[in-house]
């Protein structure tokens, strides 16, 4: 089965996201083709990833979505509710026929892990970086790094993301915490 083109995501993407959501793949999209092409990633891959990164966010549960894919409890155990729709937005991109480098881009889009590839750290940033987000602390900084440091502004958005959960008081998801220490481990190394 042939993955779907882009005007067949747009599709999907007008029937399934209100007008603002679409704005925003929309948004992440933009970013991720450049950052893709910065970085020496595949642009047609980055754009299919953007586009199915909040696929199913708007979705009306989740824990149904879960279920019909599968996904067992004690994976979806394992993070927080309001990135359930990494997990089944991973699952449709898996179903739609993409591969298992795109699908697992969707998957940590949201939260980051350890041992992202570079496909992985351009649409958690894009996400992050979306010119249509509202201004937040430190996304100039991010921004400012796209194109210079991926790892610099991967750290960056983990700690932002780090910052809003504890500041809005929302459970921490532990592959955010796994993924900052692991890239701050690389520089320590001197891996990066």
């Amino acid at each position: 089965m042939a993955a779907p083109s882009r005007e067949e995501l747009l599709s999907l993407l007008r029937e399934r996201l209100s007008p603002r959501r679409v704005l925003h793949t929309l948004g992440v999209e933009a970013v991720a083709v450049c950052m893709a092409a910065r970085w020496g990633a595949d642009t047609e891959a980055a754009s299919s990833a953007a586009l199915l990164h909040d696929m199913t966010k708007e979705a009306p549960d989740q824990l149904q979505l879960l279920r019909y894919y599968g996904i067992l409890p004690s994976e979806w155990g394992e993070t927080v509710p309001n990135v359930y729709h990494a997990l089944t937005g991973a699952a449709f991109a898996g179903e739609l026929g993409y591969d298992e480098e795109l699908v697992s881009a969707v998957r940590w889009h949201a939260t980051g892990r350890a041992g992202m590839t570079v496909l992985e750290k351009i649409l958690f940033i894009a996400d992050m970086a979306d010119p249509f987000r509202a201004a937040y602390p430190g996304l100039a900084d991010i921004r400012g790094l796209l194109y210079t440091d991926l790892d610099q502004a991967l750290a960056l958005g983990l700690r932002e993301t780090l910052r809003f959960v504890r500041e809005n008081g929302r459970p921490e998801d532990q592959f955010t915490g796994e993924a900052l220490y692991w890239i701050e481990r690389k520089w320590e190394n001197g891996n990066v």
